[in-house]
Formats: C-alpha cells, structure tokens, sequence
C-alpha cells in the first residue's frame, strides 16, 4: 500500500465516478453532529485519519458491481446504496475504509441532511444544507461554526452571524475563486458590517477555500491487488472496519447476496432464520449461508468469492427446494440427536442430513433417521467437521449422492464402509475411541454425544431435562479434602481427571439436583431399595466397590474401559 493525497474538491468531484462503494458498504449512520464535527476538524487542520482505497485496472460489470454514495441523506434512514448503472471498463477506486467520512463530505459539500419534525410523509422532513459561519463571534456553549440550515433560516440568522453555504466554495472551482464570493459578499451585507469585518470575513472565507483545495488536504492509502485477490482485499475490509475485531462473515456475505437478489432474498433468509431461532439458538446465519451452496451444488468453500451473481442465482432457483428441506430438518432435529445449546456444537454436521431430505424431495423415513442419528452423533463425537469443514463437506455430498443413486436412502454402514469417501473418518477403531474417552472434557459437545449413545434414555427429548454431572463431584477435589482421606499427592493429577469422561455421567435434572455435591459412595448408599441401587450402579457404569475418594485411580480405569466397550458396540 502506498499513501496518496488529494484535495477535498477533487475527492468529490470524482465521488460516483471514480471512487465507489463495495457490496459489502454498511449503510449511512452519521448523523449532523458527526458530520459538522467532520468539516470543524478539517477546518482546523486536525487529523481526520487515512481511508483505504482499492484499485482495480480494467475493471468490468462482470467482476464485481460497484455502489453509489448518496448526496442526500434522511434522519435515521439506513438505506443501501444503489448500484451504480451504465460505468464503462475502466479503473475504479472502491473504498475500503471511509465510506462514512466521504459520504459526510459528500453531503456537505453537494448535497442535504433532512431532518424529522412530527408528522408522517416526505413533508415531514426538512431538507438542510451545510453552511459555514464568517463571523464566528458566537462563544456560547454549543455554538458551531458549521451548521445544517435552510435557507431561510440562514437569512434570519444575520444578527450576529454571516452564514456562508458550503457548497458554493465547492462549485467555484478553483481556490482563487474566494476572491470573487469575497465581492459579493461585500454588495450583500452593506458598508457598515463590511467596514467592521471585513477581515474576518476574508480571512475565514479564504481559510475555507485553502480547506476545500489544498491539494495534501485529504489522505488515502491505495491497495493495489488484482481481483483474483477478493478475498485477501475482503480479509481488509473486515479488520479496519472492526477495529481489528473480526465482522461476522455471514454478515458481509448476506450483504453481496441481497446485492443480486435484493429485498426479496433478505426478506426470505430473515424468514427461514426466525423459524430457525424458534427451533434454536444455536444454528446460526452462517449455516444457512453455507447450505445455501451446499444445496445449490456449489463449491462449498464458505468465502465471499463464491456468491457471485452466476452462484447467486442458482441459489434463487434452488431456494424453495432448500426452504423446503430447512423447514422438515427442523421438524427432524430431536430425532437425530441434536441439542439445543450444547457447548461446541458443529452445526456442519447438519448440512449433510439438509442435503439428503432436499435430494429426496420428502421427510426421511423413521430408519432414515436412524442411521442419521447414528452418523450425526458420531460426528460430534468424531469431531468430524473440526478440522478442514469444507473438504469434509464435499467428500459427505458426493457420498449421499452415491447412495442415494445407488439405493435411494442413506446408511450409517455404508458410509463407513471403504467405498465411501469419508471412510477413513467414520471407521473407529478401539484405540481410537480409548484416545477420545481419556482425553474428552466436561461441558463439550463430545462428551455430551458420548454419554448420550450410554445412556439411551438420554437422548435429549423434551420430556425430561438431562444434564451433564461429575459422578465424584468437582467440589471434592480439593487440598483439605483430599489431605483429609490421605490422598494429596495425588491432587494435581486427579485435579485435571476429574473433568474428564470418565467421571462424568447424565443425571436427569431432578436426580442431579438431589445428588448435588454429595460423595458418589454416600449417594449410592442413600439408595435403600437394592434392585435400584443395583440398576444405578449398572446404567452409571460403576464398580461394586472402591467408589470412595481414595480409589478414584481405580474407578477412573475402571470406568474409562466399560465406556469405551460401549461406544466400541455401539459405533462399531
């Protein structure tokens, strides 16, 4: 990147010409006072920061659409800029930063900021232009030597102040001109003030003028990189427009979506993500963005390249199939598994199943969903969509696309078997699996899927609350507690132990209220009936014995290999 200056006047002369707006613009949200603040810290030669401009040589329609800035703005109206019709190939500057500030010198030096007064329609705005004081001998508090005015209350306000419009210092052209507005002002205001102010008035007219062309008055820094670049240039925008905090990229990419589909598409997406939210909090605009290629056939990697207007447009003719098959994925999500608000939920592992039910046109059969419980389950087990999602993605549509042509339904064992593209991902070994019990932690979506295939009462139904608990409970785990039962030593140790899997089973919400903090070997034997302090013992997974403190070593190897066994059955 390289620094460049220019005057303001020349800044926007070339506004909606050479320098334009990309699809991912915000909308318009100064409002007088930040836009008379603006003018005020240029007036003064204050620093107004650097704004960043892209290059691009050669541009054409077919890269990219380009927006216009807006001359005229409305009180609290957040309008997307229009896109700019009829531009010829050529090179074009797109702000990357800045949009707010170029837009504020657009207003005020071309354009209008109209306001609200009580009243519905376009009468109950009033449109105001900029205008620049030449007296300043106003000092009260509040006063601003930049003002929004109409006209006519610029003409009324002559008693201690001389209102200059802005925009006729931009319309002059050149800096000498300040010597002719200085003329007809002293026609305009009559001998007497002239005789008074007249230095005043010349000095501040002329500073005005030296502030609109000067020609190292306003700095850009210029990005030079190709179009083939996008997404690098795209990675800019969202990092100086956030401070350096990352903009959610649904966001950004829902914003070149509705570029091409306009109001309508955004009037969709909003609808299918309020039904959604109604289901769950969890599944987020970032799942449907990445559906809406997914079920379109697209290339799944998940960037602002790929919604361009040619994908754009096949996800329009896909999109009743892909509302269609949102819609009966909701009606599904309880009886594959899924659970609302489970920390480290990958919502990937959903598209898969969102591409079968659109394939097969119709809500999946009860085996259907069966063999997707099976496959979603040990996906976030697996962490299967953990590492490079889109690779993953693409191998899972080729594979339900295979069986499906092949059978016409989905199977978990197929998908494990070395035909499948995702074999290697599915095929679960012991040692694997002894990997994954051993090193799985409290409170993740692993250990909440894992504990759910062991207890097959657990499966997160609407009827009854499971929650995820400690079978020696956390707070035991202290130095007294520990030095107490003559087990210190082992206390960093088992410290870390005790948040993982193998200490930690489902307890329906009442049930874990009732344990509590309670040691897991008082617990047990609280459990007067014996057929059900043996069923407890037998569905939890536990000894017979050694379920005090003092054996925790032993119960933590004891129970790490009944889960293990029983996952191994189960995925197996």
């Amino acid at each position: 990147m390289k620094v460049l200056q220019c005057s303001l006047a020349s800044l926007v002369k070339n506004i909606n010409k050479k320098y334009f707006l990309p699809a991912i613009q915000r909308s318009f949200v100064w409002d007088e006072e930040r836009i008379v603040e603006l003018f005020d810290s240029l007036y003064k030669d204050y620093p107004i920061g650097n704004s960043i401009f892209w290059k691009i040589d050669n541009w054409n329609n077919k890269l990219c659409p380009l927006y216009q800035f807006e001359p005229s703005h409305k009180e609290r109206e957040k309008k997307i800029a229009a896109q700019k019709q009829g531009l010829k190939q050529g090179s074009y500057q797109i702000v990357l930063d800045g949009q707010q500030r170029l837009t504020s010198l657009f207003i005020g030096y071309k354009g209008s900021f109209s306001t609200k007064k009580p009243g519905k329609g376009k009468k109950s705005f009033i449109e105001k232009h900029l205008y620049f004081d030449l007296l300043e001998n106003d000092f009260s508090e509040g006063y601003s030597q930049f003002l929004f005015m109409t006209k006519e209350d610029a003409v009324e306000d002559q008693k201690h102040h001389l209102w200059f419009k802005v925009e006729d210092a931009y319309t002059a052209n050149k800096f000498d001109e300040y010597k002719q507005q200085v003329k007809i002002i002293k026609k305009s205001i009559g001998p007497k003030l002239w005789q008074n102010k007249s230095k005043i008035i010349t000095e501040r007219l002329k500073k005005l003028f030296k502030m609109t062309y000067d020609e190292e008055r306003f700095s850009y820094y210029e990005v030079r990189r190709p179009f083939s670049e996008f997404e690098c240039v795209s990675d800019i925008f969202t990092r100086i427009n956030t401070s350096g905090i990352t903009l959610k990229k649904a966001d950004l990419l829902f914003s070149n979506l509705i570029t091409w589909w306009g109001e309508d598409g955004q009037n969709e997406i909003k609808m299918v993500m309020e039904n959604i939210q109604e289901i769950s909090t969890d599944i987020s605009q970032d799942f449907i963005m990445r559906s809406c290629l997914y079920l379109s056939d697209l290339t799944v990697k998940y960037n602002l390249k790929n919604f361009n207007k040619p994908n754009i447009k096949k996800i329009m003719e896909n999109w009743p199939q892909i509302k269609t098959a949102v819609d009966r994925m909701l009606e599904n999500l309880d009886n594959i598994g899924y659970v609302d608000s489970v920390k480290g939920l990958s919502e990937n592992a959903l598209i898969p199943f969102l591409y079968f039910i659109k394939l097969k046109g119709k809500n999946p059969t009860s085996e259907e969903l069966k063999q997707f419980k099976k496959y979603y389950i040990a996906s976030q087990i697996c962490g299967t969509f953990g590492g490079n999602s889109d690779s993953v993605l693409s191998n899972m549509r080729e594979e339900i696309k295979r069986q499906y042509l092949k059978t016409k339904t989905f199977s978990y064992d197929e998908l494990r078997s070395k035909k499948s593209k995702v074999y290697t991902l599915y095929h679960i070994n012991k040692e694997k699996l002894e990997d994954i019990v051993e090193n799985t932690q409290y409170g993740t979506a692993r250990a909440y899927y894992a504990l759910m295939l062991m207890y097959p009462s657990g499966t997160g139904g609407k009827e009854i609350k499971y929650q995820m608990d400690h079978v020696h409970p956390k707070a035991l785990f202290t130095k007294p507690y520990l030095k107490e039962h003559k087990c210190y030593d082992h206390y960093e140790e088992w410290l870390e132990k005790r948040n993982r899997l193998p200490n930690l089973q489902l307890l329906a919400s009442l049930n874990n209220k009732e344990k509590s903090k309670q040691p897991i070997v008082d617990y047990v034997a609280s459990i007067k009936n014996k057929k059900t302090r043996s069923n407890f013992i037998n569905e939890n997974f536990l000894p017979e014995k050694k379920l005090n403190i003092e054996s925790f070593e032993d119960f933590f190897r004891y129970r790490k290999g009944k889960i293990v066994a029983k996952l191994c059955k189960i995925l197996e």
